[in-house]
């Protein structure tokens, strides 16, 4: 997956959405495979041709958009595959009260001298982030989280106590 998402490092900005989706489908009477070609049939028809979908993991789809018009077109693209997720997936479900998966989304837009390793990791951060949320959402990577990421970036303490 890095070699392919840094072959679209060359068409800056990129932005990386991660989609991610529980397995517990199955205790509600949905296969595993029908709800991840639900996914893929929904990251699929909301974007362009241009756009890269990449197997991350067998329950992680990534989805790449090369030169982003803004880096807010991400986000955006984000937020159509959501809306059309949520009823893709409760179109699965038997009860209709609850829907079989929970799913998350992390975004992340590149700078240009971040490589393959560090998008994916940012949008890794910002999946992991909206997991802990409680899923059924999505999560934006923010640029301040970049320092904490950075092993050899310096601490920012803040102004200090003060006197």
């Amino acid at each position: 997956m890095l070699a392919r998402l840094g072959a679209s490092l060359d068409r800056p900005p990129v932005g990386l959405l991660l989609i991610g989706w529980d397995r517990i489908g199955e205790s509600y009477g949905v296969h595993e495979l029908q709800v991840e070609r639900s996914v893929v049939f929904t990251a699929t028809a909301c974007t362009r041709i241009t756009d890269e979908i990449i197997a991350a993991s067998g329950n992680e789809l990534a989805v790449v958009r090369s030169a982003l018009d803004a880096p807010a077109a991400a986000e955006g693209l984000a937020h159509r595959i959501a809306q059309r997720l949520d009823t893709e997936l409760q179109s699965l479900a038997v009860d209709t009260e609850r829907s079989p998966t929970r799913w998350a989304i992390g975004v992340a837009v590149g700078r240009p001298d971040d490589g393959a390793a560090d998008l994916l990791r940012y949008a890794e951060v910002a999946l992991d982030d909206a997991w802990l949320l409680g899923g059924g959402r999505l999560v934006a990577f923010d640029d301040g989280d970049r320092e904490l990421l950075d092993p050899g970036a310096e601490p920012d303490l803040g102004p200090g106590p003060q006197r």
